[in-house]
């Protein structure tokens, strides 16, 4: 029981990105005998992480449109 209280203390001190990409690693894998639809888990994961980066990538975009000559 320590080791996963161990790993769930790890988990917290990550930002939102990370724990999303482990999510997401959890749902894929065929070694998790996890106790849920990991289809449908895997979707919400995926899809809160676009969610994310995408929001990131469009800051970088205007970043770059702002401050950078063409």
């Amino acid at each position: 029981m320590e080791k996963v209280n161990e790993v769930i203390e790890i988990i917290n001190k990550i930002d939102i990105k990370d724990k999303l990409r482990v999510g997401v690693c959890m749902s894929e894998s065929a070694y998790t005998n996890l106790k849920y639809n990991k289809a449908y888990m895997h979707s919400e994961f995926d899809k809160r992480l676009k969610q994310i980066d995408n929001a990131e990538q469009n800051k970088v975009a205007i970043y770059l449109v702002n401050n950078c000559i063409f």
